[in-house]
């Protein structure tokens, strides 16, 4: 079986460049991480960075309590590849298996349970390194271990819980946490000892599930009909935005500068106050239920009880847009990746996932029971309850996840043909096949396009193959760096570099980058620091003689124009590094060779090698005495000495070579007419070809293609 070398071609593919040209339209946010608390951050903003689920693809349902007992009624907050929730009384009072739950994030299974007193919760849990920290139906606080689920410490804060116990939301902040007890209105600071060092009490209760909010420097959480805020280096009321006409019913966000907040049934607004003065910026009519608002890029997402979704004008409290939805709701919203995720609180229990943009339904999910559960998005996946009982994860991610790459070559097979072919071990297509080894997915790779653009292309990924126009793409660092325009094979990574691929759907418009796709893969690079590769390109050579003065010597040798020295050159003017050349070896060697490349000069026995086909091959001459033929490839690698390879050099240059017949201008190794009618058109163009020029004048004109047709005809 011949092994074919893989080309460096920076040709266009058309289906890629149709979605180049496409990948403009929507922006991915730049990183993925967890989600450890209420509303994401301290501030409660819960604009979550990275990829989230743009179809309704469910990875798995668990039933936390394993028995069906309990109402999921808080968030999921993730960290570390874990998930923790808690789950609260049903109205069976069948306190069996409620508490505090931590699951393996990937696949829903149950890692381990706290009781939590034994009637569970309905806070939401915050992670802070090997602490979660949890209310519970009985008013504590608790403080339990990640890896056990040990209790390390657990205190009473809420002094009547009645129903609802302790279902404010921790904060962590600065090593403190931070809760309120609804039944006296008191934000209570604690530290992770378990020790309250210092509270404050607004005039009277607040909201059964009120959690805190912090801008860093001030506290804010709703008590006694008003918004109170805190200096946290003080402890003391920076100001009350009091004279409310009904008790704040929101977890308060703040962002820019700016707390937002709602109220209920007497009063049913919005409200906008300015951080630094507690003056009013604006206020607008809206029936507050539980569900606090989510602020992402200039715009706050809130339901109410009026049974909407809404998005408004964070600097003016205009509605951009609002969408009915199944009942009254009492669920936060999340934004990810253009997305805006919430529930609603009637039978079906619906979860829904809209534009964030425009408001369209993008998909939903009924789960079968009520639903006043907060979503979470972490590593690409949307988590939320239900009162089903069920956490639900939704996901279009197939695999997130690191690879180690070395430099090398390896070879793979094409599953079409069964041709074997030499491609590099740092390219995005061997990212993509460690991948696939990591994580069990299959995939079959294509060569249909080699012979046209020199480039293999997966044609199948995880059992999806490509049909027509829609099928697989690839795309470093998005949206940080454009759409490569070249194929997979021939993309060098770097250290640090992520690699996305993604399914694309030019039948129904989707998937013009991964943000938008419906089943996307992304793989870190990551392990050994990767080479330089200075330049990594393709150079056509015509036979012949070229002369080239060295920069020691000044003196002037006729080369070889088809030999590995003048290989470099061309790839020299083509890519932009400088190089510098020797005879010091010609009289005793007859060999030339290069002192310098892209600014590093050799030094001792360190310095600049090369290798034609490497694996294969052995140690070629000097690079002028080194012939070369039609599909070779040279590497120039950094060496500390003459035993070194490319996989030990941290800077590398890569030439595929084409050689072509002068004359021979539409390469199909003959000269014909055909190929004085391309002369012509260089000749139009004003351009110049080195195998179009055929009396080596240095232009290609009409007496080139004369030539040209001559030589064609007498065959």
């Amino acid at each position: 079986m011949d092994i074919k070398q893989i080309t460096w071609r920076n040709n266009m593919k058309t289906r890629m460049i149709m979605f180049a040209l496409l990948a403009t339209l929507v922006m991915l946010p730049a990183a993925l991480a967890d989600y450890p608390m209420f509303g994401l951050d301290p501030g409660r903003t819960a604009d979550a960075p990275g990829y989230a689920p743009v179809t309704d693809n469910l990875i798995w349902s668990t039933d936390v309590s394993s028995i069906g007992n309990g109402y999921i009624g808080g968030g999921a907050s993730v960290a570390d590849g874990c998930v923790y929730v808690s789950n609260w009384l049903s109205m069976t009072l069948d306190p069996t298996n409620l508490g505090l739950h931590c699951m393996d994030e990937y696949n829903g299974s149950i890692i381990w349970n706290n009781s939590l007193g034994g009637n569970g919760s309905v806070s939401t849990p915050a992670v802070a390194g090997d602490r979660v920290f949890v209310g519970s139906y009985d008013g504590d606080l608790y403080c339990v271990n990640t890896t056990s689920g040990d209790t390390i410490w657990n205190i009473n804060v809420e002094p009547a819980p009645a129903w609802w116990g302790l279902a404010s939301s921790p904060l962590i902040h600065n090593g403190m946490v931070y809760v309120v007890s609804f039944s006296d209105g008191v934000m209570h600071a604690i530290d992770f000892d378990g020790v309250e060092q210092w509270n404050y009490s607004a005039s009277s209760s607040s909201n059964n599930y009120m959690s805190v909010a912090t801008d860093g420097s001030k506290l804010f959480f709703g008590g006694g009909n008003a918004m109170n805020c805190i200096d946290i280096a003080t402890q003391s009321e920076e100001w009350t935005f009091s004279g409310l006409g009904h008790q704040v019913t929101t977890t308060p966000a703040a962002c820019d500068g700016v707390v937002y907040f709602a109220t209920g049934k007497n009063e049913k607004k919005l409200y906008a106050v300015d951080i630094a003065t507690g003056n009013e910026v604006w206020n607008g009519s809206l029936y507050g239920s539980l569900s606090s608002p989510a602020v992402s890029d200039g715009k706050i997402y809130i339901g109410d009880k009026d049974k909407r979704i809404n998005c408004i004008y964070a600097s003016n409290g205009t509605t951009l847009w609002n969408q009915t939805i199944g009942g009254p709701c009492l669920s936060s919203p999340v934004v990810a990746n253009g997305m805006v995720y919430t529930t609603a609180n009637y039978g079906q229990g619906t979860i829904y996932g809209f534009d964030a943009g425009d408001g369209a339904l993008k998909w939903s999910y009924d789960t079968g029971n009520w639903n006043m559960a907060q979503p979470s998005v972490s590593d690409g996946t949307l988590f939320v309850g239900s009162d089903t009982g069920y956490l639900y994860a939704f996901s279009n991610m197939v695999w997130d996840g690191e690879v180690d790459i070395t430099s090398g070559t390896v070879n793979v097979t094409a599953d079409n043909s069964g041709v074997e072919y030499t491609i590099s071990s740092t390219c995005a297509m061997y990212a993509l096949i460690k991948s696939a080894e990591a994580a069990g997915f299959n995939y079959s790779i294509n060569d249909s396009w080699y012979d046209t653009y020199g480039s293999l292309y997966f044609d199948m990924i995880n059992d999806r193959p490509a049909s027509g126009w829609d099928g697989w793409n690839y795309w470093v660092n998005y949206p940080d760096e454009p759409s490569p325009l070249v194929g997979a094979d021939s993309y060098e990574l770097n250290y640090g570099d992520i690699v996305s691929w993604y399914w694309s759907s030019y039948s129904t418009g989707t998937g013009t980058n991964p943000s938008n796709s419906d089943m996307l893969i992304q793989a870190s690079v990551c392990g050994h620091e990767l080479p330089n590769v200075v330049w990594n390109g393709s150079i056509d050579l015509t036979p012949g003689k070229v002369n080239v003065t060295v920069d020691d010597s000044g003196e002037e040798y006729t080369i070889s124009s088809t030999c590995a020295m003048y290989a470099t050159i061309k790839s020299a003017e083509a890519g932009g590094f400088n190089y510098s050349t020797s005879d010091d070896w010609y009289d005793d060697w007859g060999g030339l060779r290069f002192t310098m490349i892209n600014d590093r000069h050799e030094s001792g026995n360190t310095g600049w090698l090369y290798r034609v086909n490497y694996p294969d091959g052995s140690q070629p001459p000097s690079p002028n005495l080194c012939e070369l033929e039609d599909g070779d490839l040279v590497t120039w690698y950094w060496g500390e000495n003459m035993g070194a390879t490319p996989e030990d050099s941290d800077m590398l240059i890569r030439i595929e070579v084409t050689i072509t017949e002068r004359g021979d201008l539409n390469h199909d190794g003959i000269i014909t007419p055909a190929d004085a009618v391309i002369a012509l058109q260089i000749v139009a163009r004003g351009e110049w070809l080195e195998a179009a020029d055929m009396n080596c004048d240095g232009v290609v004109t009409s007496i080139d293609a004369l030539m040209i047709l001559q030589s064609g005809i007498s065959g």
